[in-house]
């Protein structure tokens, strides 16, 4: 049962492979639910409303229609990102009630109802935390950690009047989930000015997810979501399940909704298996090392 109202918020708009991410995310969604919507919202912030209504028939969706020139004021510092942040500011404003943001490249490994009813005035739900400045993290974000020390060691900062530099200590959070209560919805014109005043001074592509962690860490706990939201950001892995995605939605349009989402479990079940027609040895290889290496860090996929 969730205790407060809640918005679950998808954000869709672009190549045709985001909006079949965040569909098949949602089916995994509505399974662990068992499609009860109780004190939530579904919203749906998109370009191409007619596709979420071909393929979820039936699942109580809210749409928020997103056209080019809303999507451009958005924008700044060319940051695409920031349309993240503006989202969320702008559902917790029409809806009043406390956000799960979710990424279109999820699934849901089991019911999120206890991640919904952690979020509170004391407790922010991010993805999974990955990195201090001070120590980095994988391989992987070598780029993004370089770019952010130099962010921390050369620049100075200011939200509400108040001038400071980062701290070294400060964590970068990954937002391919974020829940955030209602009360602090002030807080979110702070994510904004923090992303903007980075964006201005480098080409730094998850801005906003260091800057909700910075902000929100600031005055609230941070909680970790990944055993329940598996989070499939990395290439190989992303070509992979775009693929099968793609395949699954064209072989299952007329399947009722209930089949539909067990069948997308049961394609979850199958991951190991998978592959992308066309690849080389050495590129199935490469994908099957980034699931060995989740398995490894996290414990699971």
């Amino acid at each position: 049962m969730v205790n407060t109202k809640t918005s679950i918020i998808y954000l869709a708009h672009g190549p045709k492979h985001l909006h079949k991410q965040s569909i098949f995310s949602i089916l995994t969604l509505c399974y662990h639910l068992e499609f009860d919507f109780s004190n939530l919202n579904l919203v749906i912030y998109t370009d191409d409303q007619p596709l979420f209504e071909k393929h979820l028939s039936g699942v109580p969706l809210q749409f928020e229609h997103l056209d080019s020139n809303r999507i451009k004021g958005f924008i700044k510092n060319e940051y695409v990102h920031r349309v993240k942040i503006c989202v969320i500011q702008d559902c917790m404003k029409k809806y009043g009630a406390n956000v799960f943001f979710v990424d279109g490249d999820t699934y849901f490994l089991k019911s999120p109802v206890s991640l919904f009813n952690k979020i509170s005035k004391d407790c922010t739900v991010f993805h999974m935390f990955e990195f201090t400045i001070a120590d980095g993290g994988g391989v992987h974000e070598v780029p993004m950690w370089l770019t952010l020390r130099k962010l921390a060691r050369d620049y100075e900062y200011s939200l509400k009047g108040q001038t400071f530099k980062l701290d070294f200590n400060s964590q970068m959070w990954n937002s391919g989930v974020l829940g955030l209560s209602v009360d602090h919805y002030q807080s979110i014109d702070d994510v904004l000015a923090l992303n903007d005043q980075m964006t201005e001074k480098a080409k730094f592509k998850t801005a906003e997810q260091f800057s909700f962690a910075y902000v929100l860490g600031k005055i609230t706990n941070l909680k970790a979501a990944n055993d329940c939201v598996y989070h499939y950001w990395q290439s190989g892995l992303k070509e992979l399940y775009n693929y099968h995605i793609d395949l699954f939605l064209n072989q299952n349009s007329k399947v009722a909704l209930k089949e539909k989402s067990r069948k997308a479990l049961n394609l979850i079940g199958q991951q190991d298996e998978l592959s992308v027609p066309g690849k080389t040895l050495f590129e199935r290889f490469g994908i099957r090392l980034k699931l060995i290496w989740k398995v490894a860090k996290y414990g699971h996929i």
